[in-house]
């Protein structure tokens, strides 16, 4: 929620007074009936809308918000400004990723070797082919394009 002051239309960033919590949207539009000894003559507390591009990999928010008011919806449009990412910012972010593509790589080798841990049962004699395609798996981490693996990249099961 967003308070507006309805007669020079200046819009704050303020959390809503417990006293008014549980009201509804209608109620909180304009609190003019309220008791004046309370302050809040001329103000509203308005829905916030979002009217902003999604940050690219390079991009963040700077804090730098405008805002649009449209008094027909009893709504703020709120625009965040984007800024380019420092290299440091973007190097963080890329080490994020690669760590999650590590982690479910990891994962997607665990889950393939679990699937064929029967073959390696003192009952059932392990085929050449299988031992080769677990050992694969196993090296999958050493693989050069490890973590960023194409479907291709993996050993085929026999």
């Amino acid at each position: 929620m967003l308070q507006i002051n309805l007669v020079t239309k200046e819009v704050t960033r303020t959390s809503l007074p417990q006293n008014l919590k549980g009201l509804a949207q209608e109620s909180l539009d304009d609190l003019s009936w309220t008791d004046p000894a309370l302050g809040l003559e001329n103000i509203g507390f308005w829905i916030e809308a979002k009217e902003e591009s999604i940050p690219n990999a390079v991009q963040k928010y700077s804090g730098n918000e405008t805002y649009r008011v449209d008094e027909t919806n009893k709504c703020i449009y709120v625009t965040r400004e984007l800024i380019s990412q420092t290299s440091e910012e973007i190097k963080i972010v890329s080490d994020g990723v690669a760590e999650m593509a590590a982690l479910d790589n990891r994962l997607l080798r665990n889950a393939l070797l679990a699937e064929t841990d029967w073959t390696g049962m003192s009952d059932v004699t392990m085929t050449s082919a299988m031992t080769t395609y677990r050992q694969a798996l196993r090296d999958i981490t050493a693989h050069a394009d490890f973590p960023n693996l194409d479907d291709d990249d993996w050993p085929t099961k026999p």
